[in-house]
Order: structure tokens, then sequence, then C-alpha cells
């Protein structure tokens, strides 16, 4: 079954993963018959406002003549609904071979399996960026991430055709570190989301800081399901810890998650 997809033609079709949306209605399966697509939830703005840069971007070398004479690119965009599996179904369209009147037809002199786009840019998420990384390493498609941060994602030998326009989290890690030695904090909290981003940040952080002679007062993972009584938990932790410096290291939905907890027990986070 497709995906929806926003498209244009071109001499060369790039293509872009997006998590348009925030959270994925999975529907139930009954195991009978083919199950209905999956329904995204809650628009994100901001991911969107990045899909309009990438399609401005490609409208602006169209109009240049000069920076690709007589090619045109376009582009093929997929929402990847924050979540792996999605990522995965929307890559799998973009390499797929194309097939006319029910032949499949080969889209590489060589008859590889490159699949229809030369290059994919996305995804923003670490998480959907690592299974993505995966699966396009296989052939070799190069994967250009404008947002995925984590780590783990600068090993080349596992992720080769990965590229990103920012820097890892070790750097971002190492300010908070600076932050940490600069004002003398030696009792600190931890909190991290319940992915590769959140739990990959947070684990580089507690062994920094503890290089440093500081100590963590608590270590606590926000689950995917943001589960309010699990979350409540995590604030009674918090609380008892006597920590007066937590580090929240998650993606925005799951920080929001805690935070709103936090305000009906009472705490401010500052």
């Amino acid at each position: 079954m497709s995906l929806p997809v926003l498209q244009k033609n071109g001499d060369i079709i790039l293509g872009g993963l997006f998590s348009l949306h925030d959270v994925v209605m999975e529907p139930s399966l009954s195991f009978t018959s083919q199950p209905p697509p999956a329904h995204c939830t809650r628009f994100n703005f901001r991911t969107f406002r990045w899909m309009q840069t990438m399609i401005f971007a490609i409208e602006e070398i169209n109009r240049d003549g000069k920076l690709l004479p007589n090619i045109t690119l376009g582009y093929k965009i997929f929402d990847s609904c924050s979540t792996p599996h999605q990522a995965l179904k929307a890559v799998m369209e973009l390499v797929r071979n194309e097939k006319v009147s029910g032949v499949e037809v080969e889209t590489e002199s060589q008859g590889t399996c490159r699949g229809t786009v030369p290059a994919v840019i996305g995804d923003g998420g670490s998480t959907q960026s690592l299974v993505v990384a995966r699966f396009l390493g296989v052939f070799q498609v190069p994967q250009v991430s404008y947002f995925s941060s984590c780590a783990c994602l600068s090993d080349k030998k596992e992720f080769p055709a990965f590229l990103r326009t920012m820097p890892s989290d070790f750097f971002q890690v190492d300010a908070m570190v600076q932050l940490v030695k600069h004002f003398g904090w030696t009792w600190v909290g931890v909190i991290a989301g319940d992915d590769a981003y959140g739990l990959g940040g947070a684990n580089i952080f507690a062994d920094e800081v503890r290089k440093l002679g500081a100590c963590v007062a608590l270590h606590e993972v926000i689950p995917k399901n943001r589960a309010r009584i699990t979350i409540s938990s995590i604030i009674s932790k918090i609380r008892s810890s006597g920590a007066r410096v937590i580090l929240v290291f998650a993606v925005e939905q799951d920080a929001a998650a805690l935070f709103d907890e936090a305000l009906r027990h009472d705490i401010s986070f500052f």
C-alpha cells in the first residue's frame, strides 16, 4: 500500500523524510483482513517549516540556470510520523523500483538496486535516522540528516552512507559538562527519553560528569508511552533526591510530558 507523498517531477529526484506528525494511531488488528493504514496525528509546524526549506532550496536551484544547467531537480517527500517503522516504510517507498504496466523497470544501468532517488534528506529524529541509515547503507544511497545528533551515527563502519549538517551530541554534552564544571555542581540528576537521542546523550553526560568528580543523584528514563504513573514516579524521585540541577536529554514531546507532570507536583524547572 503506497504512502501519501508530496512530489514534483524532475531530471533528478531527491528523497525527503520529515516527521510532520508526532503521534501514530495504530489500528486494531483482526488478522483476518488487510490492516488499514496508520493514522498520524499532532501536526508539527516546526518540521513543516524544515520541509518547506528543502522545497524552497530546490526551487532556487532550478531557477538559477548556472548551478545545474539543463537539469531540473524534483522531490519525493514522505511523512515519517516521528516513528522508526513509518520512517522505514517511507524510505522503502523511495528506493523501490518503478513498475510500468506491471513490468518492473531497472532504474540503474548496472542493474543494481539503488532505487529511484540518488540521495535522501532526513530524517530529523535520531531513532528514525538509525533505521533509515542501516537500510540505505546497504544500497550505498547517501542520507543527509538536518537534525539527527546521536553520537552513534558517527560510526562510519556501521553507517557508511550517513551524513548530517549538525554536530553530534558529543559537542552538546561537552558544553553541558563545562557548565557543571564552571558552577561547581556536584550533585546532578539525569533524565533521558527512551530513544537513541535521549539514552545516548544522557549516558555520555553521566560518564563525563563522573570524571569531574560529580555524583549522579538519579538517572531515569521517560517511557515512550509517557505513562503518567511512571512519570509521576520520576518526579517523586527528583523531589526525594534533593538534586537542584537536572539534565533532561529528551525530544520535546517527552520533555513536555515530564514538565507537565512536574507542574502538577508544584516543581518548577528553570
